[in-house]
């Protein structure tokens, strides 16, 4: 963020990288030839463009046009930043170490900060939208392999791999549950 106590010779936009000497005068821009510049090349003092819209189920949708898979990037002190990821942090501070961000809403384009939640790797993939089993199949599998079934009729049984269902049953996968 800008400030007045940044360094003499330092970029305006708190990014901290020092600023080069302008070579002539350029009034237009606030340049004096020999003194340097307010901002560090590709860097602006103009503020990220941070509107959006309210959908009807309380999801906040930037104005921007979304990137290839659903996220939608703001671009910050001249670095782009996905949009929930901002968001999350100026509402709750820095995003703790090992942590993603998760979208509780489901909708990627979604930077509500009170629809998302930081979570480990394996609860984000667990949680995601393509996932076809559940922590109550995994209950079930596990109960079933207590009993002492095999991971081969149980697969058969609930319409999965062999392979998930041993995984599930060594806790490979799931295995916060």
């Amino acid at each position: 963020m800008p400030t007045d106590s940044t360094p003499y010779g330092y970029c305006k936009c708190g990014c901290g990288r020092k600023t080069s000497i302008s070579t002539k005068n350029r009034n237009k821009i606030g340049h004096v030839k020999g003194e340097p510049v307010d901002y560090f090349h590709g860097h602006s003092p103009r503020k990220p463009d941070l509107s959006y819209s309210v959908d009807r189920n309380g999801c906040w949708i930037p104005k921007k046009k979304p990137a290839t898979v659903g996220y939608v990037y703001f671009y910050v002190n001249g670095v782009y930043i996905l949009a929930h990821r901002y968001m999350w942090v100026m509402k709750n501070g820095p995003i703790p170490e090992g942590k993603e961000i998760d979208h509780l809403c489901r909708n990627r384009g979604c930077c509500n900060p009170d629809h998302l939640e930081a979570v480990t790797r394996e609860v984000n993939s667990q949680r995601g939208m393509r996932t076809t089993i559940n922590p109550d199949i995994v209950f079930r599998i596990r109960k079933l392999s207590a009993g002492g079934r095999t991971g081969g009729s149980i697969a058969r049984e609930i319409g999965f791999s062999e392979s998930i269902v041993r995984n599930v049953i060594a806790r490979r996968t799931w295995r916060n549950v």
